[in-house]
């Protein structure tokens, strides 16, 4: 059985309007220099997130957006200027705004409380309504303060999802490279990866608005994991399952020696098969008119050993159904490195064999994939 973490449980949403979103799931990378952005576009991303430090961001979003990449950053300097390129997905606020030098994630010893946040953006929000143009407001938080325990009790963190500071919403979450398990087990009873748990717990705070998944695909440091194909697959694809609207690559290598992409060639042909993946299934996954993901049922699944209640599926499988014209989509994952079966006969899956960390993605999800390599399946 795999290791796992314990996690709070998830509040349902609030009843309030999701606020606008992307149209297009978002495959992104973040911090890339100019240089870099050709080989990520030819893996399948759409988006550039944050300009590289020490970069002229004017000279780095007209590369970008004459590549045809659109951005989340912050303003290049000139807010006229932004509301013009027609490439600018949202403006980012500063990163990881409840980082803390005295190990306290509270009000008056973090970084940015909310209130910092909507005053930074302030500016942002006035000059867009002056042009008549709504540029949503994007923040990244950081995924440990999200889905341990102690979050559930904390006002700040819950604070900064459903405040009025940003509309669209990311955390980001490095289990392998820290060597720890992603997997996880919430104290309601479900288990799923450190991304599925933050994001329901982001989506349920901030009562629906659109987020966003970071998934590392380098190792940060000497010491540090790096994730195999499967481990990527099931971050990935766990995201997707509860309700990403967006993932977000952070490739970099800090030490000994900085690199802004030091991804291993199995990890690029994985991301690249994902992407193409996910730009097949877009008109499946996302509203191309309010934007953000259309509505689907999430099956989390039961922990290990336990019953499944009716909206979850046995251990250790997750799913998501999306209701389409010609059927339900289903997206269907085993969480574990092991080889497992799934009996559900009314979703045409009779014993079906599931490899490490397997996913099915289809009408009925019925049909067996061809294998991709480390025991992940691909979208048929």
């Amino acid at each position: 059985m795999m290791p796992m973490t314990q996690a709070c449980a998830v509040e349902p949403p609030a009843a309030v309007a999701a606020p606008h979103g992307p149209t297009r799931f978002v495959l992104g990378v973040w911090v890339q220099p100019i240089g870099s952005m050709d080989a990520w576009k030819a893996r399948g991303i759409n988006t550039l997130v944050e300009v590289p430090q020490g970069h002229d961001p004017v000279a780095w979003a007209q590369a970008a957006g004459g590549k045809g990449l659109y951005q989340i950053r912050r303003p290049a300097g000139d807010l006229a200027g932004d509301l013009k390129d027609d490439h600018l997905l949202a403006w980012a606020t500063d990163d990881e705004p409840s980082n803390t030098k005295v190990g306290r994630v509270d009000y008056g010893s973090v970084a940015q409380e909310p209130a910092d946040l909507a005053k930074q953006a302030a500016p942002w929000r006035a000059a867009a309504k002056a042009a008549g143009r709504f540029v949503p407001i994007w923040t990244n938080h950081v995924g440990p303060h999200i889905y341990p325990d102690w979050a559930r009790n904390s006002a700040l963190m819950q604070d900064y999802m459903r405040g009025p500071a940003s509309d669209w919403l990311a955390s980001d979450s490095y289990p392998i490279e820290d060597r720890k398990p992603l997997l996880m087990l919430s104290n309601d009873g479900y288990a799923s990866s450190v991304q599925g748990v933050a994001l329901d717990r982001q989506r349920a705070w901030s009562g629906g608005k659109p987020v966003m998944s970071f998934i590392g695909t380098s190792p940060f440091a000497d010491g540090s994991g790096v994730p195999t194909v499967g481990e990527f697959n099931a971050m990935a694809w766990s995201s997707v399952i509860h309700g990403a609207a967006g993932i977000i690559y952070f490739p970099v290598r800090f030490s000994p020696a900085w690199s802004f992409d030091a991804t291993p060639p199995e990890l690029v042909d994985a991301i690249t098969r994902f992407d193409r993946q996910i730009a097949a299934m877009n008109e499946v996954l996302m509203d191309s008119g309010s934007g953000g993901r259309r509505p689907f049922k999430l099956f989390r699944s039961a922990g290990a050993g336990a019953r499944p209640a009716p909206d979850q599926l046995p251990y250790p499988f997750e799913a998501a159904e999306i209701a389409t014209g010609q059927g339900p989509y289903r997206i269907v994952l085993n969480l574990t490195p092991q080889d497992q079966v799934l009996d559900k006969p009314e979703w045409g899956l009779k014993q079906a064999a599931f490899p490490p960390y397997g996913v099915r993605t289809g009408l009925g999800a019925a049909t067996p994939p061809a294998p991709t390599g480390d025991g992940a399946e691909g979208c048929k």
